[in-house]
């Protein structure tokens, strides 16, 4: 069976430490990472920046 999950954070040296949590359980990265704008009354870009890597396991 396979599972999809997707995380999601706003740091990118915090997703990079779960993703390689996540590879060590045997989870494989799926594509690349995504950037995605997050507006809720943003007052700069930066702070409002959500980074996202989806991961697959199984067959």
């Amino acid at each position: 069976m396979l599972e999809y999950r997707i995380l999601t954070n706003n740091h990118t040296d915090i997703l990079e430490r779960e993703v390689n949590d996540l590879i060590k359980e045997g989870w494989r990265p799926l594509g690349g990472v995504s950037v995605a704008y997050k507006h809720e009354h943003a007052h700069n870009l930066v702070s409002h920046l959500v980074y996202l890597q989806s991961m697959v396991k199984g067959e």
